[in-house]
């Protein structure tokens, strides 16, 4: 419904670490859903073990709160129970007031922009644009990958270690290449160790997007 916001910062879903916090909402044009407006930001504090979170701890617990997707705006209005929920897990709650506003400024910008758009051209012609950038990505991308040629290449890198041991921690991918494709294999790479330097799987999936 419009003004309802998700709130979300659960590494195993759909997160990246606790201190990185999206704020999602719907946006609609007659009543349609059209869109929607996503803000992500860095947090500075969500309690765990020391100031930032993170910290020393060996259980994803320790870095701080973790928040699967929960509704905290209905109707543009903040749910006043789970906000406390926040500003009580939190060094900095004068800093968390501060986010929270400029999220949903972010957010409204985006609500405000959609809208001005299917107003100006149609609901119709929006969503067409937006499966067109879609397809138009996947072209660019696909001629980008076609200019390699057909093959498998490997590479490797370490951390120093994952903070609590003095162990190496590896990360070892295979792509391999064939015409417009392009397939990514971390098999090989250390499994999941105790300190907080683990990647869960939208986290990796979004860092070989990005790549």
């Amino acid at each position: 419904r419009p003004g309802d916001v998700v709130v979300l910062n659960d590494p195993y879903d759909g997160g990246t670490h606790i201190n990185d916090v999206t704020l999602t909402m719907p946006v609609f044009h007659e009543d349609m859903l059209i869109g929607f407006a996503v803000s992500r930001g860095h947090w500075m504090d969500l309690g765990g073990g020391g100031p930032g979170g993170q910290g020393f701890g060996t259980h994803v617990a320790g870095e701080g709160l973790r928040l699967p997707p929960l509704k905290l705006y209905r109707n543009y209005e903040v749910d006043p129970d789970l906000l406390e929920i926040l500003l009580r897990n939190t060094r900095t709650p004068h800093y968390i007031r501060g986010d929270l506003q400029a999220h949903m400024g972010a957010l409204l910008a985006a609500e405000d922009e959609l809208q001005a758009t299917a107003r100006k051209y149609g609901r119709a012609t929006l969503l067409q644009g937006m499966d067109d950038m879609i397809r138009y990505t996947e072209r660019i991308v696909r001629a980008e990958i076609e200019n390699i040629p057909d093959g498998v290449y490997e590479g490797a890198d370490y951390a120093d270690s994952d903070g609590i041991t003095d162990a190496k921690v590896w990360a070892r991918v295979k792509l391999t290449v064939s015409g417009s494709n392009l397939h990514v294999d971390f098999a090989g790479s250390d499994p999941q160790v105790a300190g907080a330097i683990n990647s869960p799987f939208a986290n990796t999936t979004a860092a070989v997007y990005t790549a």
